[in-house]
């Protein structure tokens, strides 16, 4: 699947400019990516997690036969 780039413009006032000119000069990437990476950020922020795909996903039998008795142990190294 190709993916389609959409080119956006905005603009900032001066303040919020230099800002994010100084947060992406201290990180040492382009204001483009320093802005792709906020709006990347907000959406996920206000996007429900049902809108999610993930989580509409349904389980599904795989055959493998499973112990979730010691996953406590397994995942925190304790005994009980």
């Amino acid at each position: 699947m190709v993916e389609t780039l959409k080119n956006i413009q905005t603009e900032l006032d001066d303040k919020l400019y230099r800002l994010l000119k100084e947060a992406t000069e201290a990180r040492r990437i382009t204001i483009k990516e320093g802005v792709r990476e906020a709006v990347k950020s907000w959406v996920t922020d206000k996007t429900s997690i049902e809108d999610d795909p993930f989580f509409r996903l349904k389980p599904i039998d795989t055959g493998v036969v499973t112990d979730s008795s010691k996953i406590e142990e397994a995942i925190y190294r304790e005994t009980r």
